[in-house]
């Protein structure tokens, strides 16, 4: 990828001045490609959930920006190798904890995300200790009375998720490589439920995330060796036809029934008013069904899978599901 006295030029004009010059940054661009495109990274790691030209300028300068330069890991990766292999090896291995670091943060937002809306529209949860900011507000089962805040460690909190036993997980595609756990919404209710009765105390957000983020492992990128790669820019295989299916399958599992009936009832041409007179909510709460199904229908438009396509499928299960309760 670069000759050893073009890299030793290269590293002496970084260390005199701190600046990437061209050279540094088309080196920088053609090893992060290599990765992307080379090895068909997961869509999952994509800052915009699928792998093409704009996501790709949009992880590398982020690395530029948040590791290379604002930690000094570019200077350091300079000053450790006298030859350009050990340098690609660091930065290569450096990209990829940026990649895996920056997903693991997106996927625990958004099972975060989803838990805050599980514990609000759930009945069978309540904040006992409501706080102006909804992340502060502690949450026990709404059945309890006069309960007290969790005292206890993290660790102990982990280890009583991990005595809950096995938890029924959906994987979207081994075709894609995504190894982000998706829970269905019956399988967090389930979840949170036994955490919060096997603690018998009350559990914030905060407490949420720890034992989350610890309890489902978020998988990490897959290996490249950037020499046996081919350059990118060449067209991406076709997608299989039952992936929006599949796709479709996995959002279902993550929606909530007030999400899925708001998508369905804007399909049908219904105002927000409407939307939220169907289901009983304000106009608000219906307005935050539709802009919260927003995120979780984009994370599976990936491998040239469109939101239309998926929603159609949605909307055609959700149809034979009518005919059938109909039928019975």
């Amino acid at each position: 990828m670069i000759a050893v006295e073009d890299y030793l030029a290269l590293r002496g004009r970084f260390r005199g001045s701190g600046e990437i010059d061209a050279d540094l940054y088309g080196l920088l661009h053609r090893l992060s490609a290599a990765i992307v495109f080379g090895a068909r990274l997961a869509p999952a790691y994509s800052p915009t959930g699928h792998w093409d030209a704009e996501a790709h300028l949009e992880a590398l300068h982020d690395w530029i920006e948040r590791r290379l330069l604002r930690t000094n890991a570019l200077l350091a990766a300079f000053d450790l190798a006298e030859h350009p292999r050990p340098f690609l090896n660091s930065l290569e291995r450096n990209f990829r904890h940026h990649l895996e670091n920056a997903k693991e943060r997106g996927e625990l937002d958004n099972l975060i995300s989803r838990t805050g809306a599980l514990l609000r529209e759930d009945d069978a949860f309540r904040d006992h200790i409501p706080a102006p900011r909804p992340s502060d507000a502690w949450w026990g089962l709404a059945s309890w009375e006069d309960p007290d805040p969790y005292q206890g460690a993290d660790r102990d909190l982990v280890a009583a998720a991990w005595a809950l036993g096995e938890q029924q997980i959906f994987r979207y595609s081994p075709s894609v490589e995504r190894a982000s756990p998706v829970l269905s919404t019956e399988t967090l209710r389930g979840f949170l439920t036994g955490l919060l009765e096997s603690t018998g105390d009350l559990l914030n957000l905060s407490h949420l995330a720890v034992v989350l983020g610890a309890r489902f492992d978020l998988g990490s990128p897959t290996e490249v060796d950037i020499d046996s790669v081919p350059e990118p820019g060449t067209e991406v295989e076709a997608v299989d036809p039952g992936s929006a299916q599949e796709a479709a399958s996995s959002l279902l599992a993550e929606l909530s029934a007030r999400q899925v009936q708001a998508i369905r009832r804007r399909h049908c041409g219904e105002t927000l008013e409407e939307i939220a007179a169907g289901l009983g909510v304000s106009r608000g709460t219906a307005d935050n069904a539709l802009r919260s199904s927003g995120p979780l229908i984009d994370k599976y438009c990936v491998d040239g899978i469109t939101r239309e396509a998926i929603l159609e499928k949605v909307l055609d299960g959700l149809s034979l599901d009518g005919e059938e309760n109909a039928n019975r």
